[in-house]
């Protein structure tokens, strides 16, 4: 399923991309490494937390991947000190959602392509 990330220096969390995705909402473990495959654009993050599965993410792009990669690297440099007990997810966390107003310090992944055909307007 299509999910939307949210990477923050504190947190990583995603949505699905479908109705009411707020009820769907994921919070990831702290991580301290991920295995990439580069020919097939694939994210596994191994989880930290014992007897768990790991999570297994696939690009839809190059520069989506490799920005990605460069984010979760950045993330796992400054996460690398949490203790184990800081790993594990509390059933009563709240997702605090990033405030975006004036975009400082907010990228856009992919962008909206303008002259893009028909289908790849309706694929964005």
């Amino acid at each position: 399923h299509l999910r939307w990330f949210t990477i923050s220096p504190d947190r990583i969390t995603s949505v699905p991309d479908r109705g009411d995705p707020d009820e769907h909402r994921m919070r990831y473990p702290r991580f301290k490494a991920i295995e990439i495959d580069d020919d097939r654009l694939i994210i596994n993050i191994v989880n930290p937390v014992e007897g768990k599965r790991d999570y297994t993410l696939m690009a839809p792009s190059r520069p989506i991947f490799d920005k990605v990669v460069e984010k979760f690297q950045e993330y796992m440099k400054q996460n690398c000190t949490v203790r184990p007990t800081d790993m594990e997810l509390d059933e009563d966390d709240e997702f605090v959602d990033i405030d975006f107003d004036g975009a400082e310090g907010y990228e856009e992944l992919i962008e909206f392509p303008a002259d893009g055909s028909n289908l790849e307007v309706i694929f964005w």
